[in-house]
């Protein structure tokens, strides 16, 4: 297992590396954009609803990282065995391999983007609170949600070519339907928008991991669903792994 995860880094590292490559600023053209994206938002919708910068900026910067991590690595997530797709067909190696890969290439953009996180909240003056550990947990809780999705999407799309496109528009979807860019109390009390939000695992995923560097602390419902969700997802793709895995080879 050590192996393996050593040789999915290596491979995730190898791929940042190539896709940037003769490039001047590397990744960083993934954070200086996504700098830009933060930036356009907090300026339209800000003066838009009227929101306070010295809220909103931080609530935007960490939703909308939080949220790209969670998408790319499931579109990509997509990819991850059609892209090996000659390292599978040449070599014996668990399949899992690739999805560490994929998560391996999308935690270090995750760590570029980071750095913009530090700028959105000396801008308005805001410091960590001791909430930040519970982050902690909530990565964790997040990561092992994301990986097992992956697994799922991986499997999916190696079978039905269709599953990629399908993927990325629902996201874009869900993108809309979770608060990234809106505050969850802009609902108020409407009961059926709370249905719907509870409804949402993206919503609790999120959650978890932003509300502790928003100084907040996630609610016992988000644990609950967001970690039930884990245990629920790993049965799933532990089944999908061990009935499936040597189908692999014939379906990319």
């Amino acid at each position: 297992m050590k192996n393996l995860i050593l040789l999915s880094i290596t491979l995730g590292s190898q791929d940042i590396k190539q896709a940037y490559r003769r490039s001047a600023l590397g990744a960083f053209w993934i954070t200086g954009a996504m700098a830009l994206q933060i930036a356009t938002i907090t300026l339209v919708f800000g003066l838009l609803f009227k929101n306070p910068l010295s809220e909103y900026l931080p609530f935007v910067a960490t939703s909308i990282i939080i949220w790209g991590f969670i998408s790319n690595s499931l579109n990509d997530g997509c990819q991850s065995f059609i892209v090996g797709e000659g390292i599978i067909k040449q070599l014996n190696i668990r399949p899992i391999m690739h999805i560490f890969r994929t998560y391996w290439k999308n935690l270090l953009t995750l760590a570029h983007n980071l750095a913009i996180l530090p700028v959105a909240f000396l801008l308005v003056l805001k410091g960590a609170t001791a909430t930040i550990f519970l982050l902690i947990p909530g990565f964790l809780v997040l990561s092992v949600n994301i990986l097992w999705m992956m697994i799922l999407l991986g499997f999916l799309s190696a079978r039905f070519r269709d599953i990629p496109p399908l993927v990325s528009s629902t996201l874009m979807i869900l993108l809309n339907l979770t608060p990234v860019f809106w505050y969850p109390k802009t609902l108020g009390d409407a009961s059926l928008g709370h249905l719907l939000l509870g409804l949402n695992p993206f919503y609790h995923l999120i959650q978890v991991t932003r509300l502790p560097i928003l100084g907040q602390s996630p609610t016992p419902e988000n644990w609950l669903i967001a970690m039930s969700l884990s245990l629920i997802g790993w049965f799933v793709a532990g089944l999908v792994l061990k009935f499936y895995s040597h189908r692999l080879a014939y379906w990319v």
